[in-house]
């Protein structure tokens, strides 16, 4: 499954984050870490009751493509309610327009205390291993597993907050009209929710100017989901997500000067060469994942990742932004991480002509 969405063009209205969390830096684990983060593998794959939502961010309006889709496809096979909006126009041929939408993220928390404070060790302790091997200063603030109150305000310094939860959706209200060729018109309204299907996000935002001049924000904020039908996923996402913070800087000078190169006409083209900026970042993420976690986790938690990585790379197949991914692994693999790193974070185009 694909496990975040990178980039948008255009800027919500951003969370205003908070909860009392514990600075991360480099730790050292308790004498009864490694036995207590051995039930991390089983714990991470075992989903339980996700009924009960909050909102993590207010209603956004604008496009969601996911929401979109979704309802298109209970339109196309609603045929009792096609059969109602033609009743009410009357003549044919039948035109419609999406009005409005908007849409906001929920979260479901996560309920087993013990879970909460083992994988909360868990990512401090692999993120160390992870800054370590290679060579990169902690970029989080804070850890902290979200409890069923909306985030407030804080001060910071710059640095990212890592919210860990136990599961997430999209709840969102859209409305359609419809008109016939008579001019007659009728409006419907959706609502509902969507899987989010991520088990992990760091989002940056690409503005581009009338006057052509490019610029970039980013979230202060990281979204982690601590349990996965593949346990192992569940287990990378800490990893994954702290390497898109340390790399995105790169992918954006790489998308600015390919931006400034192709000068794009419309937002579509400009999209285009963003998502193909997204496979590359995702290419040598998932290439640093792939040859760093094991040895870790083996480590850590007497964890077998074999078979669940492969399982992990089979679901990435069918997702374009992971169309490099195994081209990523390979050169990773040649390379080596560090030096991977240090191409890619010197001249991600001369990493991209590589893969």
């Amino acid at each position: 499954m694909p496990h975040h969405a990178p980039w948008k063009t255009f800027i919500p209205a951003l969370l205003a984050l908070c909860l009392v969390g514990t600075p991360v830096g480099p730790q050292a684990a308790s004498a009864d870490a490694p036995f207590s983060l051995a039930l991390l593998a089983d714990l991470a794959g075992l989903q339980t009751d996700t009924a009960t939502m909050f909102p993590l961010e207010n209603f956004q309006t604008g496009f969601n493509e996911a929401v979109h889709a979704a309802n298109m496809e209970y339109l196309k096979t609603n045929t009792d309610l096609f059969d109602k909006i033609r009743a009410d126009i009357g003549r044919l041929p039948l035109s419609w327009r999406l009005e409005s939408l908007s849409h906001r993220l929920l979260y479901a928390p996560e309920q087993r205390e013990r879970y909460v404070a083992l994988y909360e060790t868990y990512c401090r302790q692999i993120i160390s291993d992870v800054l370590a091997a290679t060579g990169h200063e902690s970029p989080y603030n804070n850890i902290v597993t979200l409890s069923g109150r909306l985030p407030t305000p804080e001060n910071t310094d710059g640095g990212v907050t890592a919210f860990i939860v136990h599961d997430l959706a999209r709840e969102y209200n859209a409305r359609y009209a419809f008109e016939g060729s008579s001019g007659r018109q009728v409006a419907i309204e959706l609502t509902g929710r969507l899987p989010v299907g991520e088990v992990g996000a760091y989002s940056s935002f690409l503005h581009m100017a009338p006057d052509g001049s490019i610029s970039f924000t980013r979230d202060r904020v990281t979204i982690w989901q601590n349990n996965a039908a593949n346990p192992y996923t569940a287990l990378m996402t800490p990893v994954e997500e702290t390497l898109h913070i340390l790399l995105r800087g790169s992918t954006e000078t790489a998308i600015r000067t390919s931006l400034e190169r192709q000068n794009p006409t419309d937002p579509p083209e400009a999209a285009t060469i963003v998502a193909e900026w997204i496979a590359v970042e995702e290419a040598v993420v998932g290439g640093l994942v792939y040859h760093l976690l094991p040895g870790i986790l083996e480590k850590h938690l007497a964890f077998d990742t074999n078979p669940y990585a492969a399982e992990d790379l089979f679901t990435k197949r069918h997702f374009g932004q992971y169309k490099f991914l195994e081209l990523g692994i390979a050169l990773v693999g040649k390379l080596g991480y560090r030096k991977a790193i240090e191409l890619y974070e010197k001249d991600p185009v001369a990493f991209r002509c590589r893969l």
